[in-house]
Parts: structure tokens; sequence; C-alpha cells
């Protein structure tokens, strides 16, 4: 399973949950996750920690967790692994800058690990993984979209004069 939030402004958050069977995507196990918008706004470990408590207790833990971030990311779902009393591997799949060749390279985070491990050097691990998190963050990114649209039509809606409460629910139920 791979993970990913995706909120704008701290406004909107929504999580996915994507499940990759043989290093496939099976869709019937994509699940979407609306977020509490928290008062300090972007915290993406708080929401990650959100979504793994949610997540556990539905049971059938993976045989591995990928999230799409880097130490901190990794280190919100080892707290709730550990909450839980659940010893499932977590990496997490972060870009950063290659200071030899100036590129971007995708990195694998590895709880333990002092340093990275660099998906290039295995090229059939860097394609599943970079797809996981690849599906992972379209997926979020349409619901977090649509609630955007929403939130964003809702407050409009609320300045029309004449439009009350009832017709302002018919109007929101037709976006969705």
């Amino acid at each position: 399973e791979c993970y990913d939030v995706a909120i704008w402004q701290g406004k909107s958050p929504t999580a996915s949950q994507i499940t990759f069977v043989d290093g496939k995507p099976d869709r019937s196990n994509y699940r979407h996750y609306n977020l509490t918008e928290l008062p300090e706004g972007n915290n993406d470990f708080a929401m990650l920690r959100e979504v793994m408590r949610r997540r556990i207790k539905h049971g059938n833990i993976p045989d591995v967790f990928v999230v799409d971030g880097g130490k901190g990311q990794v280190s919100a779902f080892l707290e709730v692994l550990k909450e839980f009393q659940i010893e499932t591997p977590v990496v997490g799949i972060a870009k950063a800058k290659s200071l030899r060749t100036k590129k971007t390279e995708e990195r694998l985070i590895i709880p333990g690990r002092a340093n990275p491990y660099l998906l290039n050097k295995n090229m059939a691990l860097f394609k599943i993984i970079v797809q996981m998190r690849d599906e992972a963050h379209r997926f979020s990114r349409r619901l977090h979209h649509k609630k955007e649209v929403t939130r964003s039509f809702a407050s409009w809606v609320d300045e029309v004069k004449g439009i009350g409460p009832i017709t302002k629910k018919k109007i929101l139920k037709k976006l969705d």
C-alpha cells in the first residue's frame, strides 16, 4: 500500500491509499480519506498519523507500507504502528537533487539506514515504487480537487442574495 496527503494552504485536506498486488494496481482496495483541517494548517505528519490510525482499524495489514515523503513521514507511520504493536516495514519515497549530477534522484527512505537507497540502482524496484507513488499522488489529488471546487463554490453561493440553505444544499449536491 502507498499513501499520499493532498492539501493546499491548510484547506480541504485529503489522503489516498492505493494498493498493488503482484506488482499491479488493485483498484478495488483504493481508498480516499477526508481529513480534518488543522488549526496550524499544513501538518503532513499529523495527517498521516490520522490516516494510519483509521487504516489500521480495518485490519488486513499489507506486506509493506510506502509513503510519499521522507524521514518525517516514515517516522509518523512508524509511531502509529508502534502504538498498535504492529511490526510491518515502512519506507518512504522522496526526490532529492544529486550533488554529483545536479539531477533529481528518487530515493527510498529506509528506517535505521543512515543514507537513503538510490532507486536507480535497481530499475525493477524503481519502476514499481515510483508507479505506486505517482498513482497515490494522482488518486489523492482527485478527491482534493473535488473538495476544493465544492468549498470555493460554496463560499461564492453564500454571497448570492436570495439563496437560502436549502437551495444552497441542492446546488452543491449537483456538484458531487
